[in-house]
């Protein structure tokens, strides 16, 4: 019953040791994608298949304009309508356009640079936003 006992324990400490550089490592990719995200205005995530948005990271204002809209789609064209200077509503729409984006991305991880960075206003105050 002893011999259970210590290994039931040593088990439980490799579980432990495991488990904390597990954290450590996450901990450290967080940090990571965090101070890349920090360059951008807003982040969000696009699922395709399923065809909805979470926004990782925005403005207020633009929490407040989304919270009334639903899905992908609405959502990302609430957030060009509200946000995005009138003209380049037409070229966001394009980049975004979630009917297109499975045969852009189609053999690849990411889509190519696709237009330079754009200073719009967003509620009377200026933001670059790079799409």
């Amino acid at each position: 019953m002893a011999f259970y006992l210590a290994a039931w324990f040593a088990l439980l400490f490799v579980h432990q040791k495991l488990a904390k550089r597990q954290l450590v490592n996450l901990e450290y990719q967080h940090n990571i994608i965090d101070a890349i995200s920090r360059i951008y205005v807003m982040n969000y995530v696009v699922d395709l298949k399923h065809r909805t948005l979470e926004i990782i990271r925005a403005p207020e204002e633009v929490h407040k304009i989304v919270k009334h809209f639903h899905g992908a789609e609405q959502t990302m064209n609430a957030i060009t309508s509200y946000c995005i200077g009138k003209e380049y509503q037409a070229g966001m729409r394009e980049i975004t356009d979630i009917n297109t984006l499975p045969e852009r991305l189609k053999g690849k991880e990411s889509l190519p640079h696709l237009s330079k960075n754009k200073t719009v206003k967003i509620e009377n105050r200026t933001r670059t936003v790079r799409t």
